[in-house]
């Protein structure tokens, strides 16, 4: 498999630590190692010293990659591909495409469940769906959410997120039970402010501390949170496609807490590799703090090591592997 002689143009809508962003790098990375020619376009000057760029994947990517301002975007020729993720960003791009391109070599990644919903930026999202595109679902759940707006007969694939899980992995020392000292609870407060009302609801029980992170995070902030934690409290979003904070607190080691939203179904198996609750319910996270409290550290290991054994699926080669023979199809599509 190789891509050798394919242009590629990414299109990043910033180079913040949200809205897809790292995916898309990821991919555009993957395609370059393959051998395609890759150039990526944004608004942003992409600056090793922003913080997306201390992502210890993403660190030599500047090195590695065109960055181009999007205002300098240049005339999509007949065999180029271009990877989108931002609905509204096709408006630009159909504009920019030769007379004539073929829109199957538009490839829009579709990072969650939301593109469904009628009210996501103002219906564009849905009726982008109709249009004539490629497609790549981050999961099962995001690709069950749009098949009913898009074409049978467009090329899509299903390829579930990868990770660099091995930088969230838990620390070689491995973990200690609570047996002796506070059992240790953490949580971010990015979308949701029931880890908040928890840790008031809890601050008179001396077995158990709470730690938390109000602000937009590095990496290296939240690997440290994740390992100081035996319980991490998750929020997904209810229509993210892939929720990633679970997933890292889980290959951390933590035992995680989190509703059932679908963006963590992919690798959530509840009651056997980590506790169900709620949607925004504090009575609940409560509940299954104390079920974890309960827990001998025969219990804990054994939730640890199954959510180990799923997170450590969803790794970068099996990424890589996959967006290289869905691109390659692409390439292989007949230029008019």
């Amino acid at each position: 498999m190789s891509l050798t002689g394919q242009r590629l143009h990414v299109v990043v809508p910033h180079f913040n630590m949200r809205g897809g962003v790292i995916k898309l790098l990821d991919y555009a990375d993957h395609a370059a190692a393959l051998g395609a020619e890759v150039v990526v376009y944004s608004d942003d000057v992409a600056e090793p010293g922003l913080s997306l760029f201390s992502v210890p994947r993403l660190r030599a990517i500047t090195d590695r990659l065109r960055f181009e301002q999007l205002d300098q975007r240049p005339q999509i020729e007949h065999d180029d591909i271009v990877l989108f993720t931002w609905p509204r960003d096709f408006i630009g791009l159909a504009a920019q495409a030769s007379a004539g391109f073929d829109t199957r070599r538009f490839v829009h990644l579709v990072q969650s469940t939301q593109h469904a919903n009628a009210s996501f930026t103002r219906g564009y999202g849905r009726r982008l769906l109709r249009q004539p595109l490629s497609r790549i679902s981050v999961s099962s759940e995001v690709a069950e959410a749009i098949q009913p707006y898009v074409s049978a007969n467009m090329p899509h694939a299903i390829i579930d997120e990868g990770h660099d899980w091995e930088y969230f992995a838990e620390r070689p020392a491995g973990r200690t039970h609570w047996t002796d000292r506070p059992l240790r609870v953490a949580y971010t407060t990015w979308k949701s402010p029931v880890g908040d009302d928890v840790a008031a609801r809890l601050a008179s029980a001396s077995d158990i501390a709470f730690r938390r992170i109000a602000h937009v995070a590095s990496w290296a902030e939240l690997r440290e949170l994740y390992h100081w934690s035996d319980v991490f409290l998750g929020y997904p979003a209810p229509e993210e496609g892939f929720y990633m904070v679970g997933y890292e607190a889980m290959a951390a080691g933590a035992i995680v807490a989190l509703p059932d939203v679908g963006g963590n179904r992919s690798y959530c198996r509840f009651g056997a590799n980590c506790l169900q609750t709620s949607y925004d319910d504090a009575d609940s996270y409560i509940a299954a703090i104390h079920a974890v409290h309960e827990m001998d550290e025969q219990e804990a290991s054994m939730m640890r090591a199954k959510a180990h054994a799923e997170v450590v699926r969803f790794d970068l080669a099996r990424e890589r592997q996959a967006v290289g023979e869905f691109l390659t199809k692409i390439a292989t599509l007949p230029t008019g």
